[in-house]
């Protein structure tokens, strides 16, 4: 891909400095976003909320007899809540998980790409506007995996991060590698050749081994 001028959306134009060319610009598409889902987490969730849902109707037809004389016999209706109250709040839990697939299609509709003759920028415009910029120094080994609709990640930077774990009642906390780019857009390897073009190319020859 040759280098060339994109008028900006107008979300990226108000994030650009006077001296910076936009070069690029894109979306993820939302259904590439299907193909980062952690699918066993997703039905975990399901199988939660089938779960709290059978204890929520196992319980209230429990609650729900009535004696010889038909009088009922459940408990009081305080009682009721409670047992309406925990399931409930499991089942919206496990709903949660599960819309996995939903979430990351809506996030990926209120994400922006842009590459500039200066930065790669990341914007998120969700409950708040998040950017992220990557300069020189932190694009490196710039890399693209494709996937079966034509869309792909270009993947040009890495870092480390602390995340909390929960497991067997317990939580800790790993160091994990996290991968930084462009996912899920339709032109991945034009991208990366402009990516090469602007941060690789250009470099200096002992630009890597000075840092």
């Amino acid at each position: 891909m040759q280098k060339r001028k994109a008028h900006p959306l107008p979300i990226i134009a108000d994030e650009l400095y006077d001296d910076e060319v936009l070069h690029w610009q894109g979306q993820p598409s939302p259904r590439s976003a299907l193909f980062r889902v952690q699918w066993g987490s997703v039905i975990m969730g399901l199988a939660v909320m089938a779960f709290a849902i059978f204890f929520l109707v196992m319980s209230q037809n429990a609650f729900n007899q009535t004696s010889f004389t038909g009088r009922s016999v459940g408990p009081p209706t305080a009682f009721r809540l409670f047992f309406l109250a925990i399931p409930g709040v499991i089942c919206l839990t496990g709903l949660w998980q599960a819309a996995a697939p939903i979430r990351q299609a809506f996030t990926a509709t209120r994400t922006y790409y842009a590459l500039t003759n200066k930065r790669a920028i990341v914007i998120m415009q969700t409950a708040s506007k998040q950017v992220r910029s990557y300069y020189d120094e932190h694009i490196n080994r710039i890399q693209t995996r494709s996937y079966g609709d034509g869309s792909g990640d270009v993947i040009f930077s890495t870092h480390l991060e602390d995340r909390t774990v929960y497991r067997n009642k317990r939580s800790y906390t790993q160091t994990v590698t996290v991968q930084d780019g462009f996912f899920g857009i339709r032109d991945a390897r034009e991208v990366e050749d402009l990516l090469t073009q602007i941060f690789i190319e250009q470099k200096p020859p002992n630009a890597e081994t000075a840092q």
